[in-house]
């Protein structure tokens, strides 16, 4: 339904300022908020980040809503041993400077007034509590969708606190070993809160996952055409784009997986480009941290009707046409 709103919840990082320049393109109206969230590093530099980034993506025009800062330490998360206090001590961006972006966003700024597109420009972004979001949300008729691409922590909030409200989920998963892949690992969101993921993924309606199924079959040269074409072209993305390219591969990171954040926003602007997977998710809690912690049990012959009720899982994606998308991102945004 294209006039329901959406919420981002993010933990920004550069995959997620990627994922939320895929979003200004493709619906920058429809985002009423963005939650920012510990993931990438510790929830005052995710909020920082978050700032940032809507001064450098001026198509987007919402409140960032604080989120949690760490994982509630009950049920399968007794087992974390994760010293938080110590954690996320960066700025969560591998050295890429957001500030050096700012001139080319000027320019977007001007080119919008010019359009007559004041509407868009929000040159001083608020900073709210999760529980303003929550007020924000209730009751609304057309419902919402939730964009997680972070630790889940703040979705079983939402989830709590809206349980009888009209919203859809999505988010990133972890290996559900339906497609083959050399090595398969635990989603890094699902294990910095595996409680969390418990009961998102086993108890939330309208629940659609991507994510590493998919990954795991990329490589950086598949996306040779994209992050060769960013450094020819003088937008934001672009350089956003081609800066953290450049620091993945100092830190010996794959940089295909810069783009793994944005897929939860294309499985709502372009759904048709994935396959798609339906079942239901079986936790066992006793294997956390091991790849088979969530295992997706799919249900083959099942009804339209009955499609409403399962988890929803991209299996595969139009590869082709996920990078073309993203060349008129890079080319627009």
């Amino acid at each position: 339904m294209q006039n329901k709103g959406i919420v981002i919840d993010c933990d920004p990082g550069l995959d997620d300022l990627l994922a939320l320049c895929a979003a200004a393109y493709f619906f920058p109206h429809r985002v009423k908020g963005i939650c920012s969230t510990y993931g990438n590093t510790n929830v005052e530099q995710t909020l920082r980040n978050s700032l940032m980034a809507l001064k450098i993506l001026p198509q987007i025009n919402c409140s960032i809503y604080r989120g949690a800062a760490c994982a509630d330490f009950s049920g399968i998360n007794t087992k974390l041993k994760l010293n938080w206090q110590g954690y996320g001590d960066n700025d969560g961006l591998c050295g890429v400077q957001l500030t050096n972006l700012l001139e080319q966003s000027k320019v977007n700024l001007f080119k919008n007034f010019e359009a007559g597109k004041k509407s868009l420009i929000n040159l001083n972004p608020e900073i709210r509590d999760i529980t303003e979001l929550i007020a924000k949300l209730k009751g609304k008729k057309d419902g919402y969708d939730l964009i997680s691409i972070a630790p889940l922590t703040d979705v079983f909030a939402l989830y709590r606190a809206m349980s009888n409200e009209n919203f859809s989920i999505y988010t990133l998963g972890s290996y559900f070993n339906l497609c083959p892949v050399e090595r398969a690992r635990l989603s890094y969101n699902i294990k910095l809160d595996p409680n969390a993921a418990n009961k998102v993924f086993t108890e939330c309606p309208n629940l659609t996952i991507t994510g590493l199924d998919i990954y795991g079959n990329w490589s950086e040269h598949d996306f040779f055409k994209l992050f060769n074409a960013s450094t020819k072209i003088n937008t934001v993305s672009s350089r956003l784009l081609r800066n953290s390219v450049f620091a993945y591969n100092c830190h010996k990171m794959d940089a295909s997986a810069l783009l793994v954040d944005s897929l939860p926003i294309f499985a709502i602007a372009h759904p048709e480009l994935f396959t798609w997977t339906y079942g239901t998710i079986k936790v066992i809690a006793e294997n956390y941290p091991n790849v088979d912690f969530m295992q997706f049990q799919v249900e083959e012959f099942i009804s339209e009707i009955d499609k409403k009720t399962k988890v929803k899982v991209a299996t595969g994606i139009d590869l082709s046409a996920f990078i073309d998308y993203w060349l008129e991102i890079i080319c627009k945004i």
